[in-house]
């Protein structure tokens, strides 16, 4: 993608039609690479490790319904789920999940710990879910990072860092907000001075 038409998509003082026909430019140039792992080729190796003894063996991104999705739309559901494979009996290992934008800002990184999800020891397969229920994400292409980890933090098991994309768009009237990383969900409201000007 050329860069330029990104900066450009994102000009205010160009018109809102101008900005969306630029959007709909990048995000036809741009591969969809859906929540798949790179092939070797594309440094997919380089972003793996950890001992395996806990290991993620697929992971979905899919809509409310349960349909995977590679674009979403602010508001909406995202669901994570997290295939597994534990090798040998495990004490309670932690899950976590990160979101980076494509130019690589980390837009968060919550773990089961956080979210006081119990696990109890694990042992062959099993699925780990996060439930995003309202998605704030403005409009642009994220990369997603999971990883399994010992529950004292000494050991990674399996980590994969940013190997499944999605974008959100919004070109379906997700939302009417276009700067910035995120919507706050405000509201606005004036109220005029009682005294005349």
């Amino acid at each position: 993608m050329d860069r330029s038409l990104s900066v450009a998509a994102r000009n205010p003082t160009l018109s809102r039609d101008r900005r969306e026909r630029l959007q709909e430019l990048i995000t036809r140039s741009e591969p969809q690479l859906g929540a798949q792992v790179l092939p070797a080729g594309a440094g997919a190796f380089d972003r793996r490790w950890g001992s395996r003894v806990v290991e993620i063996t697929r992971v979905d991104l899919l809509d409310a319904a349960g349909n995977e999705q590679t674009i979403f739309q602010t508001g909406r559901p995202l669901v994570l789920r997290m295939h597994y494979r534990a090798h040998r009996r495990v004490s309670p290992p932690i899950f976590g999940m990160a979101i980076h934008r494509q130019d690589g800002v980390h837009v968060c990184g919550p773990n089961s710990a956080f979210g006081n999800l119990r696990l109890p020891p694990v042992e062959g397969d099993g699925v780990v879910t996060y439930t995003i229920p309202y998605l704030s994400l403005l409009e642009g292409l994220y990369h997603v990072s999971v990883a399994v980890v010992s529950t004292d933090h000494a050991e990674t098991y399996d980590y994969h860092d940013r190997l499944y994309s999605f974008r959100v768009s919004n070109h379906q009237g997700g939302t009417r907000e276009r700067y910035g990383l995120l919507t706050l969900q405000g509201a606005w409201e004036h109220t005029a001075s009682d005294r005349p000007a």
